[in-house]
């Protein structure tokens, strides 16, 4: 925020559209031409070799995070919708991260629903945009009537009182 990012990336689109492409697709062909790389060297024999798999792995992965982070602030610019939906699910981080978790542990643990194992991941992915969908709803609805979600509020509260 002190740099004025999102700033440079609304007056840059073009620049940070192709830096998103090309650290997206440098990160993508790390993460499939990896397992043949790793096939090609003996890290038991040749030690050396560890350090810079891991250095590759971290630079890379890094680099997907970038991309993430570029590609969601290009397009929260260019779709002013989106931020105004997950803006309000971020006024509610807490209440949201603890009821997602929540939900989470009732749908997959053996003292809810025990469906950890037996679920497909396309299932799975449903499944998480439909609690996201549900708090998204419940955020907005929430806004309307308080400043601020219950847990955020009992935050609060609690950092006055030390």
């Amino acid at each position: 925020a002190r740099k004025q990012f999102f700033v440079q990336l609304k007056t840059h689109t073009k620049r940070y559209g192709i830096a998103t492409l090309l650290l997206f697709l440098s990160s993508v062909a790390w993460l499939y031409g990896r397992l043949t790389l790793f096939q090609l060297v003996d890290i038991e024999g040749q030690p050396l070799w560890r350090p810079i798999f891991i250095a590759g792995n971290t630079l890379f992965e890094t680099a997907h995070g970038l991309s993430y982070i570029f590609g969601f602030g290009l397009l929260f610019q260019k779709v002013p919708l989106l931020t105004a939906v997950f803006s309000k699910a971020g006024k509610l981080a807490l209440t949201n991260y603890i009821s997602q978790s929540l939900m989470a542990v009732l749908i997959f643990y053996g003292y809810g629903l025990g469906y950890y194992g037996p679920l497909k991941p396309t299932v799975l992915i449903g499944l998480s945009f439909l609690i996201f969908g549900v708090n998204v709803v419940f955020s907005s609805i929430y806004l309307r009537f308080n400043r601020m979600g219950p847990l955020e509020t009992l935050w609060r509260k609690l950092i006055r009182y030390q």
